[in-house]
C-alpha cells in the first residue's frame, strides 16, 4: 500500500497519541479508482461502511476470517468490576454493526447492540455491540488474530456465564439438532394447518415459515438463544429488500429447492397457465368460463370488496380475515373465493384446481405459496393465472417465483 500510494501522489503519515497510524495520499489516479471501481463517494465514509451481502453466502470459513479481522482491527476487550469479561467493537455505521451481529449468529455468539449520542456537527452517533458471558468465550475460541492481539486466555466462568440476552423466565428450552437426514418411509404422516397465523408452538418447538423472520414483529424471534437455526421454506422471498436477511438468520431454508420432491415423485408439475386480457371485464368473463367446469377449486382474490362481490355473484362463501371455520368451508365447498388468508398453510387433498384473479402486487412468495396450495392435491392439477395486460406489465415479476423453481408457464392471450 505504501508504495502504490508513494508512486501515485503526495504520500504522508504520522501516528496520534493514541498509537493511531494514519496514512494519507493525494492521488487523483487512486480517487478514480475507488469512485469508479469500489463505488465509494467523495467524503466522510465511516456512516456509509457496509458489510457487503456476498459474505452471507461465504464459506463458514471465509465468514470466520472476516470476523477475525474486523475485531482485531476494532474491539475493545474489558473487565468488569465483578471480574467477568467482555469485547466492545464500535462503529459509525448502524448498517455495519447489524449486520456483523447477523454474521456471530451463524457460530451461535450473541451480541447486545447499544448506540452513544454524539452532539455537534464534526462528530457522529455511535453504535456499539458487546459480548459477554458466554458468547465471550465463544467468541474467543473462535478467533484467532484477536486471541493473540490481546493475549488473553482467561474465560469467563460460573454465574459470569449468563448474558443479558436470555429469556430469564425459561418458558423455552433449546437443544441443538444433533443430525439431519432423508428417510423414505411407507407410512402415514400429517399435515399441520396452523390457522389464521401459520405460527404455533407445540411441544416447546416454535414453527415458522422463516420468509416471515426478517418482519419487525417476528425478528424478535432471531433472539432465542440457539446455536443450532432451521429455516423452513419454499419461498423464500420478500419485496422489502429483506430477502438476504432470511438467509442470515436461517441459514439456507429447508424446502429451497423443489428438485428432490419432484424427483421422487412426492408432488407433480401442474399445468401453469397465464391468461393476459386486455379488459377487465375479459378476464371477468373467463373466471365465469372456467367456473362452469365443475373441480374442486380455490380462487385467490385479494381484495375484499371484489371477493365479496364475486361470492354473491356466483353464490359460492368468501373466507377471509373476518370468516370463522375457514378450513371446514373450504373442505366443504366445491369452490370456495379465499383471500390472503389463505396463501400459506393451507392444505386441501382433493384440490384439483388454482384461480388467481386478484394478488399482491409484484410479490414472488405469493404466487409461489398460492402455486403451492395445488401440490397439496392427489393429482396433477391445474393453476390458472388472471392478469389484465395492465397487471402484467406492472406485476409480472411475481412470475420469476415460479420461473426459478423450473415451472413452465403457458402464456394465452
Amino acid at each position: 500500500m505504501k508504495s502504490f500510494l508513494k508512486d501515485n501522489g503526495n504520500f504522508w503519515e504520522f501516528t496520534n497519541k493514541r498509537g493511531d497510524y494514519t496514512i494519507g495520499c493525494s492521488s487523483k489516479k487512486l480517487k478514480e479508482i475507488l469512485n469508479n471501481v469500489f463505488l465509494i463517494p467523495d467524503g466522510k465514509k465511516s456512516s456509509i461502511i457496509d458489510i457487503p451481502n456476498e459474505i452471507f453466502y461465504a464459506p463458514l470459513k471465509s465468514i470466520k476470517s472476516f470476523i477475525d479481522v474486523c475485531f482485531s482491527c476494532e474491539s475493545n476487550l474489558t473487565e468488569e468490576r465483578n471480574k467477568s469479561k467482555r469485547i466492545y467493537f464500535s462503529s459509525v455505521s448502524k448498517n455495519y454493526i447489524v449486520k456483523l451481529q447477523l454474521l456471530l449468529k451463524k457460530f451461535g455468539i450473541h451480541s447486545n447492540r447499544t448506540m452513544r449520542y454524539r452532539s455537534g456537527k464534526n462528530h457522529n452517533d455511535v453504535y456499539h455491540i458487546y459480548i459477554g458471558g458466554k458468547d465471550f468465550n465463544n467468541l474467543m475460541d473462535l478467533l484467532s488474530f484477536l486471541r493473540e492481539k490481546l493475549n488473553t486466555t482467561k474465560r469467563n466462568k460460573g454465574r459470569y456465564l449468563n448474558n443479558e440476552v436470555v429469556f430469564r423466565k425459561n418458558k423455552y428450552r433449546i437443544v441443538p439438532i444433533k443430525k439431519i437426514e432423508k428417510k423414505h418411509i411407507n407410512k402415514k404422516v400429517y399435515d399441520f394447518s396452523s390457522d389464521p397465523s401459520h405460527i404455533f408452538i407445540a411441544n416447546g418447538s416454535l414453527t415458522h415459515n422463516c420468509h416471515h423472520l426478517p418482519a419487525n414483529v417476528f425478528s424478535k424471534f432471531s433472539t432465542i438463544r440457539a446455536k443450532y437455526r432451521i429455516g423452513l421454506s419454499g419461498s423464500p422471498y420478500r419485496e422489502d429488500g429483506r430477502t438476504d436477511y432470511i438467509f442470515a438468520l436461517t441459514g439456507f431454508p429447508i424446502g429451497l429447492s423443489w428438485d428432490n420432491l419432484i424427483e421422487l415423485g412426492v408432488i407433480e408439475k401442474p399445468d401453469i397457465r397465464l391468461y393476459i386480457f386486455t379488459h377487465w371485464r375479459d378476464k371477468e368473463k373467463k373466471l365465469q368460463e372456467l367456473l362452469s367446469i365443475n373441480k374442486k377449486t380455490i380462487v385467490f382474490c385479494d381484495s375484499i370488496p371484489t371477493g365479496k362481490r364475486l361470492s354473491k355473484q356466483y353464490e359460492v362463501p368468501f373466507v377471509y380475515g373476518d370468516t370463522r371455520d375457514r378450513l371446514e368451508i373450504i373442505k366443504n365447498s366445491e369452490t370456495t373465493i379465499v383471500s390472503r388468508v389463505g396463501d400459506e398453510g393451507l392444505s386441501i387433498p382433493d384440490i384439483e384446481r388454482i384461480i388467481e384473479f386478484d394478488f399482491l402486487f409484484g410479490s414472488r412468495r405469493q404466487e409461489v405459496q398460492r402455486m403451492g396450495r395445488i401440490l397439496h392435491g392427489k393429482s396433477k392439477g391445474e393453476h390458472n393465472i388472471l392478469m389484465t395486460e395492465a397487471e402484467y406489465q406492472n406485476y409480472s415479476k411475481r412470475l420469476m417465483g415460479l420461473y426459478e423453481k423450473g415451472f413452465k408457464i403457458e402464456i394465452v392471450r
